[in-house]
C-alpha cells in the first residue's frame, strides 16, 4: 500500500509533472505562437516602415520635385515680369524720347538756330504737338514774310542795276557795276559774266564775283550748253555729263549758265556756281534759277545796246582800211588838245604824214596793194607812239600825229625815228616786193599856231617844204621860216 500509494503519488506526481510539462509546452507555444505573430507584426511594422519610408522619400522627392517645378516657375515668372518691366521701361523711354525729349530737343534747336525754313517734326496731339505746331506756323508766316522780303529786295536791286546800266557810257563802266550787283543779288555764291567778240567765234569773259574764278579768260561759244541750247543749262553732277567746259572751278559741281539772248541770238552768257554743302544758298533752288534768268534779261539788253554803240562809235572815229581815228576823230582831238595846252601851259607836236610816191605804187600794183601799204602804215603808226600819242588817217595817204607834251629835242628824233622805220619797210604782193618811204610835215603849238587851223597850216608848210627837198625826210616849221 505504501508502495501502492506512493506509487499511486507517484504517477499524481507524473501526471502533474505531465501537466505541468503540457502547460509548459502550452505557454512555450503560446510564446512561440506570440513570437511568431510578434515577428510576424515586427516584419509587417517593417514592411509598414520600408513602406512608409519608401512613400516618405517618394513624397520627398515629389515634394522637391514640386519644389524643383515651382521655383522654376517662378524664376521664370520673376524673369518674366523682369523682362516685362524692362521692355515696359524702354518702351516708356523711347515713347518719352519720341513725344516729349526728341521734340523738345526739335524745337529748341530750331529755336536755337533761328531759321525760319527749318520745321519741328511733331504730329502728337499734346501740349508739345501743339507748341510745335504754332512753331510751325510762325516759321511758315516768317518764311512767307521773308521771301516777300527777299524777293522785293531782289527787285529793287535789278531795278538800280537797269538804271545804272542804262547810264553807263562804256562797256568798261559796265562791269564793275555788274560784278557789283552780281555779288549782292547772289550771295555765297560766285559767279561770271562773258560777251561774244570777234565776229561771233569767241565768248571773253568780262566780269566775274565771288570768293574763286568761274570762268576761263576766253573760250568758244560752242564749250557752253547754255549758249548752244539758247536757254539756261544746270549742271549738278561731272558724271552725269553735258558739263560747260569754260568753268575752271571742277570743285563744286552745281553750275547754272544762263545765256543772254537778243532778238533771237546770243550775246554772252551769266554763270553761277554754289557750294553743294550750302543748301540755301544753292544753283538748284528754282527761285536762283528764276532770279538768273531775270538777271541775264536786265543786263543782256543794254550791254548789247553798248556794244553796238560801241561798235558805231567806233565806225564813226576809227578808218575801216587801216584801224586808225580818222578826221572827224582828229578834228576833235586837236581842239581837245589846243584846249589842254592853255589851260596846262603845255605844248604838242604835230607830225602831218604823207607816203611818198603812193599813186605810184596804185599804178603800177592795183589798189589792192595801195590798200595793203594803208593798212602796214598803220600798224606801224599804232605800235611806235606812246599810249598819250594820237594817230589819225587824214585822207588818202596822208596821215597826222599829235604828240603831247614832248621837248623839242625829242620831236627830231621821234620824226627821224620814224623816217627810219619806213625806209626799212618791205611787203610782198604778188611776187612784187613793194618798199615806201614816208615825208613827215612838223609844226609845235603854241610855236607855230594857237588855233587848230594854224597849227594844221603850219604842218601842211613844213609837209610841203619835206616833199619839196626830195621826200624821204622831216621838217621842221622853224626850218621854214630860217629860225634854225
Amino acid at each position: 500500500e505504501t508502495e501502492v500509494i506512493q506509487l499511486d503519488h507517484a504517477d499524481t506526481l507524473f501526471l502533474e509533472m505531465l501537466g505541468s510539462a503540457r502547460q509548459l509546452n502550452e505557454v512555450e507555444r503560446s510564446q512561440r505562437n506570440q513570437l511568431a505573430a510578434l515577428q510576424l507584426q515586427n516584419q509587417t511594422l517593417n514592411r509598414i516602415h520600408a513602406n512608409s519610408l519608401l512613400s516618405y522619400r517618394q513624397a520627398m522627392s515629389d515634394d522637391r520635385l514640386q519644389l524643383q517645378r515651382s521655383t522654376r516657375s517662378f524664376s521664370r515668372l520673376v524673369f518674366g515680369a523682369g523682362l516685362l518691366l524692362l521692355v515696359a521701361v524702354l518702351a516708356g523711354f523711347f515713347y518719352l524720347r519720341r513725344t516729349i525729349i526728341h521734340p523738345l530737343r526739335e524745337l529748341g534747336q530750331a529755336v536755337d538756330a533761328g531759321a525760319p525754313g527749318k520745321r519741328v517734326m511733331v504730329h502728337a496731339q499734346d501740349e508739345i504737338g501743339q507748341v510745335a505746331e504754332a512753331y510751325n506756323n510762325m516759321c511758315a508766316n516768317l518764311e512767307h514774310g521773308v521771301i516777300i522780303e527777299t524777293r522785293a529786295m531782289q527787285y529793287t536791286l535789278l531795278r538800280e542795276l537797269s538804271s545804272l546800266l542804262q547810264t553807263a557810257l562804256t562797256l568798261v563802266e559796265a562791269y564793275p557795276i555788274i560784278a557789283g550787283y552780281g555779288e549782292r543779288l547772289f550771295p555765297r555764291m560766285s559767279g561770271g559774266m562773258a560777251l561774244v567778240v570777234g565776229g561771233k567765234n569767241q565768248v571773253k569773259r568780262e566780269a566775274q564775283w565771288g570768293d574763286s574764278e568761274v570762268i576761263t579768260p576766253s573760250f568758244h561759244p560752242s564749250d557752253c550748253w547754255a549758249m548752244r541750247r539758247g536757254r539756261e543749262h544746270l549742271s549738278t553732277s561731272p558724271e552725269a555729263g553735258q558739263v560747260c567746259d569754260h568753268f575752271t572751278n571742277t570743285a563744286s559741281p552745281h553750275r547754272l549758265c544762263v545765256p543772254m539772248v537778243i532778238q533771237g541770238e546770243s550775246v554772252g552768257i551769266l554763270c553761277l556756281l554754289s557750294d553743294p554743302a550750302d543748301s540755301v544758298h544753292t544753283v538748284l533752288a528754282p527761285e536762283i534759277q528764276e532770279l538768273a534768268v531775270m538777271v541775264a534779261d536786265s543786263i543782256g539788253l543794254p550791254v548789247s545796246n553798248m556794244k553796238l554803240q560801241l561798235a558805231l562809235r567806233h565806225q564813226s572815229t576809227h578808218d575801216a582800211l587801216t584801224g586808225l581815228y580818222n578826221r572827224r576823230y582828229f578834228t576833235e582831238a586837236l581842239s581837245r588838245e589846243i584846249s589842254r595846252a592853255l589851260r596846262y601851259r603845255t605844248n604838242f607836236a604835230l607830225f602831218l604824214l604823207d607816203l611818198d610816191y603812193f599813186k605810184k605804187i596804185n599804178d603800177d600794183y592795183g589798189h589792192q596793194a595801195g590798200d595793203l601799204v594803208l593798212e602796214r602804215t598803220g600798224e606801224l603808226l599804232a605800235e611806235n607812239i606812246r599810249s598819250s600819242d594820237i594817230a589819225c588817217r587824214y585822207g588818202g595817204e596822208e596821215f597826222v600825229l599829235i604828240l603831247p607834251q614832248v621837248a623839242p629835242e625829242q620831236i627830231r628824233e621821234r620824226a627821224e625815228a620814224l623816217v627810219n622805220l619806213f625806209r626799212t619797210q618791205e611787203l610782198t604782193y604778188n611776187n612784187h616786193t613793194l618798199k615806201f618811204t614816208c615825208s613827215l610835215g612838223i609844226a609845235v603849238f603854241p610855236d607855230n599856231g594857237d588855233t587848230d587851223e594854224e597849227i594844221l597850216h603850219s604842218a601842211d608848210q613844213a609837209l610841203y617844204l619835206a616833199k619839196s627837198r626830195g621826200r624821204n625826210g622831216y621838217c621842221l616849221l622853224d626850218e621854214l621860216n630860217n629860225k634854225h
